[in-house]
């Protein structure tokens, strides 16, 4: 194997492993961002947005917006 392909293989190893290992904070961090999502269309129901509307604006939205 050239060194080229070694270097490569070499880094995505480094790479699974390293999602291997954040996996529970990517999905504790999905999980919160799914609550300020729900909120964030909740309100906008409760200020008088349709369904229709509060979804679009949600899924076009950043979270944190």
């Amino acid at each position: 194997m050239s060194n080229d392909k070694t270097m490569k293989r070499l880094e995505m190893e480094m790479a699974i492993h390293s999602l291997i290992q954040d996996m529970d904070l990517f999905i504790e961090n999905t999980k919160q961002m799914a609550k300020i999502r729900k909120a964030k269309y909740d309100a906008l129901l409760t200020e008088g947005f349709n369904e229709e509307q509060a979804l679009h604006i949600v899924s076009v939205s950043k979270p944190l917006e």
